[in-house]
């Protein structure tokens, strides 16, 4: 039935997982914790996946205001654009709106990405390393700023 297509639930062991948790075990991370492992073991699955649905109109947007497919996810975190195309999943513009400007002319207004849903998990994952890594990067950045200014304060002593 469609119920159980939709589902597409395998057995591991004597639990049943589904969906998202089946292909975060068959690549065997947590998604919770991203790795650069974990991204290219995705990103290497995403790109050997063949029937990605189409995603972009005529203009490589995908117009939202009349809604969107029920195989389609529409994303508006910061850089989730170089994120999903730096893990291998199609994206398009996410048309929003029309916007009138001086009158007549009219300008479109594109806010987020519409992506297919069976790229979503690896897009949040590849969103997840990417702030992790900026965390990282803000800390070591304070440290040595933090640094610099003892060790401009311990020159200034002498």
């Amino acid at each position: 039935t469609k119920a159980d297509k939709g589902k597409q639930e395998a057995k591991t062991g004597s639990v049943k997982v589904s969906g998202r948790k089946r292909k975060a075990l068959e690549l065997d991370d947590d998604p919770a914790n991203p790795t650069q492992a974990g991204l290219e073991r995705r990103k290497e699955a995403n790109l050997a996946f063949t029937e990605w649905p189409e995603v972009g109109g005529k203009y490589g947007t995908h117009d939202i205001r009349v809604g969107i497919d029920d195989n389609m996810v529409h994303i508006t975190t910061p850089y989730a654009g170089p994120t999903a195309k730096s893990v291998g999943v199609p994206y398009a513009r996410a048309l929003v709106d029309f916007t009138r400007v001086f009158g007549a002319y009219r300008r479109p207004v594109l806010r987020g990405i519409v992506i297919p849903r069976r790229g979503y998990d690896d897009v949040l994952y590849a969103l997840r390393l990417r702030e992790k890594k900026k965390r990282r990067e803000r800390a070591r950045s304070k440290e040595k700023a933090i640094e610099q200014r003892r060790v401009a304060a311990e020159k200034r002593k002498k």
